[in-house]
């Protein structure tokens, strides 16, 4: 559904703070994991989560093409973003992404609480969350707007 787009990592990069160490990095709906696989090289671990278990798939068949290098610090789950905080463990993320299509699936205001929560809780201090906001006020015109104020 969202193609891969060289320039978002191309941002991320330009964006990301020099005091940041880049241990780890987690992407939420990583769909087939291409975004997870151009930043990998990056940092030392990478993670990736989906609900999709086929999208999941492709991406561990990409991994199995990568380097050694890369079959050892990336990982892909299938998971719900809201288990997150099962995922990896506190201060730990150098890096949270949420890109595409993925955070309009939090309907109600206590999933988007928990999941809120959950990023703030796994980012180190110098860490960031990107993500793409435009989708949700695109789709949810209104509710996303009176949630954030």
């Amino acid at each position: 559904i969202f193609p891969y787009d060289g320039k978002v990592k191309d941002f991320i990069l330009q964006n990301l703070s020099t005091a940041n160490p880049r241990i780890s990095y987690t992407d939420i709906g990583c769909a087939s994991g291409s975004l997870v696989l151009s930043l990998a090289p990056f940092f030392s671990k990478s993670t990736g989560i989906d609900l999709d278990s086929s999208l999941i798939s492709l991406a561990n068949t990409k991994i199995k093409q990568g380097t050694a290098d890369m079959q050892s610090s990336i990982v892909f789950f299938c998971k719900n973003m809201l288990s997150l905080s099962k995922i990896t463990p506190p201060e730990n993320e150098s890096l949270i992404t949420c890109m595409g299509n993925t955070i309009p699936h939090l309907i109600l205001k206590d999933e988007a609480l928990s999941f809120f929560t959950q990023v703030k809780k796994l980012l180190l201090k110098t860490a960031f969350l990107f993500s793409k906001f435009l989708t949700m006020i695109e789709l949810l015109p209104g509710t996303l707007y009176n949630f954030l104020l």
